[in-house]
């Protein structure tokens, strides 16, 4: 019924087809007939699409196409921001973006289109896509710490100079989530337009209600020990401390550490000589290519009693170098003689005449003893400074860290401890070829300090260096004595105290009275924590069988508490270790952060926008980067 031909053979279409005698004739004249081709036509029509359908079915195919180089063009671009790498080039076509997208397009027609036409890499758009990459880690680093019931967070901020001396704030949130798990994240960038206390704290709060976290939750600050970050009238923990009691501020150890071995190598003539002595090498041999390869060279030639590979720069800023920079001047302490007298008998020059004051100056013993005490000395503070730079070291482990270098200090203040360092200086010293212990020359006191009694004179040189050895490990002691008495971390160690007692079982009756009088006293249920805070010590006894007595907060108590039932039996303990493990110690990932920053500045250029530099950064620290763009 649905055919237009009028000429239809019946048997073919209503009645049927029956004389079978003719059927071969009868076929081959319906197959010629315009009946059988209309028919044919239509029911070959019957499942093809419509020309709609076509039309939208190929527009659907451009559109995945599209979308597959587009998150093609995410990924690239994921890559070189993770990396600290520049998307743009003096020119557009010679762009690191486009050029690895160039690569991956070899054998792919359709991503060689996408960049041929050129419709999503204008740097406008690449700017806009950046900031949503950043926008996006952004919100799941946030999102995970409003996640925490309480949200309780502490700031870790620090400023420094960029390349294009512009001042820079870093702002880092410390957060713990409900498996004892610290983290902490850079969460901004500004540049500010001055140091002021008050621009800064400004600056913080404004951080802080761009994201949507309210400074009431903030449970700590850790800071450097700057004026305008620490002053007790004005500075920027003291106003936050104004709103928030409870945000304790507290000088960042590993700065604290730092600030000793300083003034130890400033306050001892005989440190302070050898660590300038040691930088002095290292710039005149390292700044030149020439006197570099001279020394490249004769170390070569010592290969077989010498390992080490070079020397290590000296830097006063950097806090993990000086025992190792002084390390590598006493292993190569001959390669370095013989490459600065070369120095000095063939350059007639400023570097020949100083490379001959260094040789002179390290062929007196009083050099070498000087070098020896500072790698003796700072190589113990050192390895504790490492440790201080953890993100999720506690107070306790801080602490415990700084007491067992303190006690290092203590114990090689004896006799029997100098002895066997100064005779083993003196052998070294003897098998270097270096002169012979002297004592100082004799000098007159001036005479506005001349009282007329007879100045003390040492007997023999090894009671002069025994008095240097003592003076700088009393001077150490003394300063970590002074640097790292915290007052505001008092509230942190009653609770500390607090926790270690209950776990063991002992009183803690006292400890409860002051935790009731500290500013942390609202933030837990007190009657609900002293009544689990007895049964702390059982859980601790079924969880962990094999620990007899607690010495350890964090790995003990925290591994106790680690299954969730245990969480709900003791939910104040739980928010109380939450609360403990929030607290900052150090303000080292800032200090990371700016690593980042000089890389982004270097290759990204110093000329972009506030705006983009920041976006760039959060991509560039965040490790999380992979876990929240899924591009693929």
């Amino acid at each position: 019924k649905f055919l237009q031909s009028n000429l239809c053979d019946v048997a073919f279409t209503d009645r049927g087809f029956d004389n079978l005698k003719k059927a071969l004739e009868k076929f081959s004249i319906h197959d010629a007939s315009g009946c059988h081709m209309e028919a044919t036509m239509i029911w070959s029509s019957v499942n093809r699409p419509t020309i709609t359908q076509q039309i939208s079915r190929e527009a659907g195919k451009i559109l995945a196409d599209r979308r597959s180089c587009l998150l093609k063009q995410l990924s690239a671009m994921k890559f070189l921001l993770r990396q600290g790498i520049a998307l743009r080039g003096h020119c557009e076509e010679e762009g690191n973006l486009p050029q690895l997208l160039n690569v991956w397009a070899e054998g792919n027609t359709t991503l060689k289109r996408w960049i041929d036409e050129g419709r999503f890499m204008s740097h406008d758009i690449v700017n806009e896509l950046i900031t949503i990459m950043g926008h996006s880690v952004l919100r799941k680093v946030l999102s995970q710490i409003k996640c925490q019931n309480p949200g309780w967070f502490s700031l870790i901020a620090d400023e420094a100079t960029d390349v294009n001396n512009r001042e820079q704030l870093n702002l880092s949130i410390r957060y713990v989530d409900d498996d004892y798990v610290v983290h902490e994240d850079p969460i901004g960038l500004c540049s500010l337009p001055n140091t002021f206390a008050e621009t800064v704290y400004s600056v913080l709060k404004d951080l802080l209600l761009r994201c949507d976290l309210s400074l009431k939750l903030c449970r700590g600050q850790a800071y450097d020990g700057a004026s305008v970050m620490q002053g007790i009238r004005s500075g920027v923990a003291t106003r936050i401390r104004q709103d928030v009691p409870q945000a304790l501020p507290v000088h960042c150890f590993a700065h604290s550490l730092n600030l000793c071995l300083q003034d130890a190598g400033r306050q001892i003539p005989m440190l302070r000589d050898a660590l300038d002595t040691v930088r002095d090498i290292v710039k005149l041999i390292n700044y030149s290519p020439k006197r570099k390869t001279l020394f490249s060279e004769k170390l070569h030639d010592h290969s077989v009693s010498c390992n080490s590979s070079g020397l290590k720069p000296l830097c006063p800023t950097r806090w993990t170098v000086r025992a190792e920079a002084i390390d590598a001047v006493i292993k190569q302490y001959t390669i370095i003689i013989e490459t600065l007298d070369e120095v000095h008998s063939t350059t007639k020059d400023e570097y020949g005449l100083k490379a001959g004051g260094i040789v002179t100056a390290l062929e007196k013993f009083d050099m070498f003893f000087g070098l020896q005490l500072g790698h003796l000395l700072f190589g113990a503070a050192e390895n504790t400074s490492i440790v201080l730079q953890k993100k999720d070291i506690s107070v306790q482990e801080a602490f415990s860290a700084v007491n067992v270098t303190r006690s290092f200090y203590q114990r090689q203040r004896q006799d029997d401890a100098f002895n066997k360092f100064y005779e083993s200086v003196v052998k070294n010293a003897q098998d270097l070829q270096i002169g012979e212990p002297t004592l100082p020359r004799y000098r007159r006191a001036p005479l506005r300090y001349d009282d007329g009694s007879p100045q003390y004179a040492f007997s023999d040189p090894r009671s002069f260096y025994r008095q240097k050895y003592f003076e700088s490990c009393d001077l150490l002691v003394q300063e970590l004595n002074d640097r790292f008495f915290q007052r505001d971390v008092k509230p942190i160690t009653t609770l500390e105290s607090l926790l270690m007692k209950s776990a063991n079982g002992d009183s803690c009756a006292q400890e409860l009275s002051d935790m009731k009088e500290s500013i942390f006293s609202t933030d837990v249920c007190m009657d609900k924590l002293e009544n689990q805070l007895r049964i702390l010590v059982d859980v601790i006894r079924v969880e962990l069988p094999e620990v007899k007595k607690v010495t350890s907060i964090i790995r003990t108590i925290c591994d106790a508490m680690a299954q969730h039932v245990n969480k709900d039996l003791l939910s104040e303990v739980h928010l109380l270790l939450r609360l403990y493990l929030t607290f900052p110690i150090t303000s080292s990932t800032s200090e990371r952060s700016f690593s980042a920053l000089r890389r982004l500045f270097t290759y990204l250029r110093s000329s972009m926008s506030e705006k983009r530099l920041n976006q760039c950064f959060l991509l560039h620290v965040h490790n999380k980067l992979t876990e929240t763009l899924n591009v693929e």
